[in-house]
């Protein structure tokens, strides 16, 4: 991206996706008693909606920004109503979701109105642009593995400790809820989207190779993991990895993905190793970890059962229906049953010899520079820590449930998946066995995790690609990780 003078940026969302958002805010039981007043409220926000995306908007910006593809939402200012904007993040669902629940809570508080500034770039570093130009958003919705700790230290988050002190009720909440969103002793986010992390498994491939399905009630072993990857992996020809004639290079679907970064360290935790020690010290050269990184390699370059660099892949995906079983989150939930339907399910991850789950949020954070700072705790607390809120929140399918009296209603939702795989999402989260690095802490990857992947992903590229085998360069991971923790500083290469 470069810096440009003003510049015309036009609106990209789908208004079936957005009115389908719109239409399940306004179902709500909690506003039905307002419901006359709903209607009428989404008449008019469907008409606008329709001009907006049936007709070519072009929004005129007077002050430069740097920006890879933005969507501006536009209203004619009220200035008889309270107002805050909340920056969003992520596709056009992601949009159309943001748009749904701001919609819900301005029909809920007519005296209140929040406005929706989007970003499909760099949220971060479009949020700090907004700052230098002193036009912060008043809240954001933050990647607490990538950002939380980094912005926290560069002063642009807001402390929530006064605010909980007098709206929140432990009690009602899962403890769960504050994996990621805690730093320096201070909670710096409430949860927005995300939740456990588990296998997602393609029913209709399962059906197809005559695999049995994996069990809900309890862990695979990865030795068992990797016997019915093997038998759902297969080329062009027919041919399962490790017969005679097998050719990875013409996949035509595989049996396992992972998703290195979380679930290396699941896999850590499960041998009995550590992330980072009771010590805040990086643990990369331990026989647990240079098992899990090798692992993790090896399901595409030994196994053959994984995506690999080393192949044309395009067009492989859990989504495509092309791959069996994925590591996952909760957060997948919606895009999966978008194009999925009732052909997925939710099995616990898999794990060693100490069973562990893994699982966290990513919040939604209000900036220091916030001018409306009660308003916007306002929304911030009806969103994600109030009933309702949260309930608008979940019809989304952004969040698993941290409120005790709204799980029972996410377990019995009639979209996908069944009762039996949202309770595996429950029971993964809400454990007495999850772990999660910088948990002696009580602060995700002790702030870092963004430098870490950062770091990792061009040594890891070596890995995977067969360059080099984990336990010949563990101790310089080990190395550059307590660099960046020891200088709170990213990897200069």
């Amino acid at each position: 991206s470069e810096m440009e003078p003003s510049r015309v940026i036009s609106s990209t969302f789908t208004r079936r996706a957005f009115l389908a958002g719109i239409a399940a805010a306004a179902a709500l039981p909690v506003l039905a008693a307002c419901q006359p007043t709903i209607q009428k409220e989404i008449v008019e926000v469907e008409k606008e909606v329709t001009r907006i995306v049936e007709q070519p908007v072009e929004i005129e910006i007077e002050k430069e920004v740097i920006v890879e593809k933005e969507v501006i939402v536009v209203a004619t200012p009220d200035m008889t109503r309270s107002q805050i904007v909340f920056q969003n993040r992520g596709g056009d669902p992601d949009l159309a979701a943001a748009i749904g629940i701001a919609a819900a809570y301005n029909v809920r508080y007519p005296e209140r109105e929040v406005k929706i500034d989007h970003t499909t770039g760099d949220h971060s570093q479009h949020l700090q642009l907004q700052i230098a130009a002193g036009r912060a958003p008043d809240v954001f919705f933050d990647a607490s593995l990538r950002t939380g700790g980094i912005l926290w230290d560069k002063g642009i988050i807001q402390s929530l400790e006064d605010f909980l002190k007098k709206d929140f009720n432990p009690a009602d909440h899962i403890k769960e809820m504050w994996i990621s969103m805690v730093y320096d002793g201070h909670r710096i986010a409430l949860p927005w989207d995300s939740g456990s992390f588990a296998l997602f498994v393609n029913k209709k491939l399962f059906a197809e190779a005559g695999v049995e399905l994996p069990p809900q009630d309890r862990k695979m072993t990865y030795e068992e993991t990797l016997e019915k990857a093997i038998a759902l992996t297969v080329d062009l020809n027919g041919k399962h990895p490790g017969e005679s004639g097998h050719d990875p290079t013409r996949p035509k679907q595989y049996g396992y993905q992972p998703v290195v970064y979380i679930g290396v360290p699941n896999f850590v935790y499960s041998r009995g190793g550590e992330v980072i020690d009771a010590a805040g010290r990086a643990q990369f050269q331990d026989a647990a970890s240079i098992e899990g990184w090798q692992r993790a390699a090896n399901w595409s370059l030994k196994d053959h059962v994984s995506p690999s660099p080393l192949y044309v892949s395009e067009g492989i995906g859990f989504q495509f229906g092309n791959i069996a079983m994925r590591e996952g989150g909760v957060w997948g939930l919606g895009s999966n049953n978008d194009t999925l339907g009732d052909d997925w399910m939710a099995c616990p991850i898999p794990s060693a010899d100490k069973p562990n789950s893994i699982g966290w949020y990513s919040g939604q954070s209000m900036t220091t520079q916030s001018k409306n700072k009660d308003d916007a705790w306002h929304w911030m607390n009806w969103v994600s820590l109030s009933q309702e809120g949260e309930r608008t929140l979940a019809s989304f399918g952004l969040l698993q449930p941290t409120r005790h009296d709204n799980l029972e209603r996410w377990r019995n939702s009639s979209d996908p998946p069944g009762r039996e795989s949202r309770q595996v999402f429950v029971n993964e989260l809400d454990s007495e066995n999850i772990r999660w690095p910088g948990d002696h802490q009580q602060s995700f990857w002790l702030k870092y995790g963004q430098y870490a992947i950062n770091a990792w992903r061009p040594r890891n590229d070596a890995l995977i690609r067969g360059k080099v085998e984990y336990k010949d360069v563990a101790a310089e991971w080990e190395k550059t990780f307590q660099t960046i923790l020891d200088t709170g500083e990213p990897i200069k290469e």
